[in-house]
C-alpha cells in the first residue's frame, strides 16, 4: 500500500530519501505529530503542548487514558494525514500563525532537532495517518509541583498558587496527576523504545514522579540512548536525595530550557519565588558541565518588557540560546494596555540598550503597539489583581517598576 509519504514525494517532486531542509521547507509534516504523546495537566491527551486544551482537540475522551492508544488516536490520524497534504489543521493555528509572520514555529523548532535521527519514520506512516512503530517522544506534565507562583501563571500549573487563588476568592479544577502512570505496564514498555521525554510543569525538578522516571530509566540501561528534555525554573540542582548533575551524566543528552522573564531583581517580583543570586550560581555550575545544552524562553508582558534588553545581554554574554515570545493570556499582563507615553519611553531603552544588528528586536515593539480590545477593562484588571496580590504577597507594584508608576496610579 502506497503511503503518505509516498503520494507526497510523487506529488511534490520529494526523492524517497529527501532532505531534512527540504521537509522543513516545503511541507507541514510535523515530527511532534508523528513521533511524540501528550500528557497535559487536566488528565487528557492533545496533539502538542501549544494545541488549544479544548474539548474538540482531545485526542481520547477519557481522563488517564491510554497513552498508545492516544498515539494512533482518530483525531491525530486526521491530523497527520491534513499536514501531509500541505493543510493546517484547526489545532495547529499557533504554529501557522509563527510561521505566516516569519518567526519559527513549534513544528520547526521540533523538526529541526529531532528529524535528521528520524527521517524514516515519515516514510512508514499509513494512508489514514496509522504510525506502525512504537512512542518515541513523551512529553508528560505530571502534575502542578512548583515552588514558584508567577504573575501569569495559576494553580492548574502551579501548586505555589493555591493558597493566594483561594486568598482572592477564586476557584479552579484540581489538575490530574499522572504519577500513577509510572509503574504500569504500558508506560514501562514505552519507556523502552522512547528516545526523547521532556519534563515541564509545574516545575519538574521537585516533582517526584520526574526522579521516579529517570531511575527507571537508568534501571533499564535506556538511558545512554535518550535524551532528556526540560523546561524548568532552573532554582535547584539539588533535590531530596539526588544530585541531578549525577543523574543526567548517565543520558544521551540533556537539554534545559529555563524560563526568565526579564532580567534582575524585577523578575523577583513577577516570578515569586525566584532568587537572582541563585540563579546566577546554578548557571555558573551547569556552565561547568558541556554536555548540558542551555537554552532560555522569555516572555514579554509588562512586567518583563523594560529589563529585556538585559536578558538578551546576558544570554548573549554567556553563549545561550533564547527565544522571546509576547505574552497573549492572560490578556492584562500584554504590554499592549499601557500608555502610549510608557510605551515611548520603553522604544528609548531598547534603542539604548540594543541595536537590530545585536537582536531584531522590533517583533517585540510592534506587539506592544498593537490594539488591543476592551483596553480599559483590561487596565483596571491589571489594577486590581496586582494590588490585591500585593497586600497578599507584602509587595509594591510602583517601588518595583517605578517607570510605571504614574500610569498606575492614573487608572481609574
Amino acid at each position: 500500500m502506497k503511503n503518505i509519504f509516498r503520494r507526497i514525494s510523487r506529488k511534490n517532486n520529494i526523492p524517497q530519501k529527501c532532505s531534512v531542509d527540504y521537509i522543513n521547507r516545503e511541507t507541514k509534516i510535523c515530527l511532534t505529530a508523528l513521533l511524540s504523546t501528550y500528557a497535559a495537566p487536566d488528565g487528557y491527551f492533545y496533539p502538542c503542548c501549544i494545541t488549544s486544551h479544548s474539548e474538540d482537540d482531545r485526542l481520547l475522551a477519557m481522563k488517564g487514558g491510554s497513552f498508545i492508544e492516544a498515539f494512533n488516536s482518530e483525531k491525530i490520524k486526521g491530523i497527520r494525514r491534513q499536514l501531509a497534504k500541505g493543510e493546517w489543521p484547526s489545532a495547529c493555528t499557533s504554529c501557522q500563525h509563527s510561521e505566516a509572520v516569519g518567526r519559527k514555529s513549534h513544528r520547526q523548532i521540533f523538526n529541526s532537532s529531532s528529524l535528521s535521527d528520524h527521517v524514516e519514520v515519515v516514510s512508514r506512516t499509513a494512508p489514514d495517518g496509522q504510525v506502525n512503530y512504537p512512542i518515541r517522544a513523551l512529553d508528560v506534565r505530571w502534575n502542578n509541583t512548583c515552588n514558584f507562583k508567577c504573575r501569569m501563571c495559576s494553580p492548574s500549573f502551579s501548586s505555589a498558587w493555591e493558597q493566594d487563588y483561594k486568598a482572592l476568592g477564586l476557584t479552579y479544577a484540581p489538575p490530574y496527576d499522572w504519577s500513577s502512570a509510572v509503574e504500569t505496564d504500558e508506560f514501562i514498555s514505552i519507556l523502552k523504545t522512547v528516545t526523547s521525554i521532556r519534563f515541564a510543569g509545574g516545575e519538574p525538578l521537585i516533582t517526584d514522579a520526574h526522579y521516579e522516571v529517570v531511575n527507571k530509566l537508568i534501571e533499564l540501561d535506556t538511558a545512554q540512548k535518550i535524551t532528556l528534555n526540560y523546561t524548568t525554573n532552573l532554582s535547584i540542582l539539588k533535590y531530596k536525595q539526588y544530585d541531578l548533575l549525577e543523574k543526567w551524566r548517565h543520558f544521551k543528552q540533556v537539554n534545559l530550557v529555563f524560563s526568565l522573564d526579564g532580567f534582575g531583581r524585577v523578575v523577583e517580583y513577577s516570578r515569586e519565588g525566584f532568587n537572582h543570586e541563585r540563579f546566577i550560581r546554578n548557571i555558573a555550575e551547569l556552565k561547568k558541565n558541556p554536555e548540558i545544552n542551555l537554552y532560555s524562553h522569555c516572555v514579554s508582558s509588562i512586567f518583563s518588557i523594560l529589563s529585556i534588553p538585559d536578558y538578551i545581554r546576558f544570554c548573549q554574554r554567556n553563549h545561550i540560546d533564547f527565544g522571546i515570545t509576547c505574552i497573549t493570556h492572560p490578556p492584562h499582563y500584554s504590554s499592549k494596555i499601557l500608555s502610549n507615553d510608557i510605551k515611548a519611553q520603553i522604544r528609548e531603552v531598547y534603542d539604548e540598550k540594543l541595536s537590530q544588528r545585536d537582536f531584531d528586536y522590533s517583533f517585540i515593539l510592534n506587539d506592544m503597539d498593537r490594539e488591543i480590545e476592551d483596553a480599559e477593562a483590561l487596565r483596571r484588571s491589571f489594577k486590581q489583581l496586582t494590588e490585591s496580590l500585593d497586600q497578599i504577597r507584602g509587595k509594591k507594584f510602583c517601588e518595583c517598576f517605578p517607570q510605571f508608576s504614574g500610569w498606575f496610579e492614573e487608572i481609574e
